[in-house]
């Protein structure tokens, strides 16, 4: 396994008003992957794209780009910044439907508010709303609820024929903290790899 952890210049990634003006972090994304591609012996089919706040609506941004998305095998974000789909499809269109998702998010973050409205870099969407639209994008039935307990609820997705290919994790009280191992609601990381490993690129 080959693990990239990328920085996006002045710390923040394309998508936001604070981002650097001019600079391209999707091309980047792409030359970066196939620079990698040139250079290790990797599985084409299991590249995955990841992050948090900020990175996590990077990671949004790359889902909804036709141009730089269809490299990736499956999409996690955590506390989701997601300036760049606050709403309708007009800024996103992905390389492929369906679109495996995931999603976690805390309903007391206060940085990138859960029923969205003005974040440090614009506009942000209802996270329920931006679930919507992708449970579209991605021919999903109904989400069915799971309760997890102290807090915790999973939602869970049929799309295309292929349950759970998008999820979303609500955690009831929860702040812009990264769920760790000592969360008492949830430790987000092996979810992801999970999530991960139950998907390949077509």
């Amino acid at each position: 396994m080959v693990t990239v952890y990328p920085a996006g210049v002045n710390a923040s990634w394309q998508g936001p008003s604070y981002a650097v003006e001019g600079v391209d972090d999707a091309a980047f994304t792409t030359d970066l992957i196939e620079h990698i591609e040139e250079n290790f012996c990797i599985d084409e089919k299991r590249i995955y794209a990841t992050g948090h706040s900020n990175g996590g609506g990077f990671v949004g941004l790359l889902a909804c780009s036709a141009d730089h998305g269809g490299q990736f095998a499956a999409f996690a974000g955590v506390a989701s910044a997601l300036y760049t789909d606050v709403s309708g499809d007009t800024t996103c269109s992905p390389s492929r439907s369906p679109l495996p998702i995931l999603e976690s998010h805390g309903t007391a973050d206060t940085t990138v508010p859960y029923n969205g409205g003005d974040g440090a870099g614009g506009k942000l969407p209802a996270i329920p709303d931006w679930l919507s639209r992708w449970a579209t994008r991605n021919q999903c039935s109904a989400s069915v609820a799971i309760d997890k307990g102290n807090g915790l609820t999973e939602q869970r997705w049929t799309c295309g024929g292929i349950e759970g290919l998008q999820r979303h994790f609500k955690m009831e009280g929860q702040s812009h903290d990264y769920p760790g191992q000592d969360n008492p609601q949830i430790w987000i990381s092996p979810e992801i790899i999970a999530f991960f490993n139950a998907h390949s690129r077509p």
